[in-house]
Parts: C-alpha cells; structure tokens; sequence
C-alpha cells in the first residue's frame, strides 16, 4: 500500500513510499526500485539537490535512522533494515 507519494517534477518523477522502500515511476514507466530501507515506517521525505532524504523506523533502538536516495539511480545510502541483518 502506498503510504506517501512526492513530485519531483524537474525530473518528471513521482516517488512513491510503502513504509519499506521507495519507487520512482515516470511518464515511460517504473524509473527504479530500491531495496528495503526500513523495518516498519519511513517518513519526512523532502527533495534536496540530487536526493530525495527520509527517516526509517529502527524497532531495535526505537528510533528513526537517516536515509538518502539518488534522484537519478534509486541508489540508498542509511536507512535501519540493513543495520540488524
């Protein structure tokens, strides 16, 4: 289910968020995926430069850890799923 939706609209983009992971579809389809980025819940998802910038809940420290993903690449660098596995 999509939980959050942002424009992105100089490079024609909507990206989407399930609280696990994020997509970017443009007007020719499915532009990239990420991988799994949060446990349960990802927000606060504003554009800056050349990323798109969230938070992804950690239930092991019950807090929120940082995350970026390039425009361009969908490439993830942060998040919490990748911190306990």
């Amino acid at each position: 289910m999509i939980s959050e939706m942002v424009q992105e609209p100089r490079r024609r983009l909507l990206i989407f968020s399930d609280d696990l992971r994020l997509w970017a579809m443009s007007a020719s389809g499915v532009r990239w995926e990420t991988g799994r980025i949060s446990w349960d819940g990802i927000r606060g998802l504003p554009i800056e430069g050349n990323f798109i910038v969230g938070e992804a809940y950690d239930p092991m420290s019950d807090g929120w850890r940082q995350f970026t993903v390039e425009l361009e690449t969908g490439k993830v660098k942060g998040g919490s799923f990748r911190n306990h596995w």
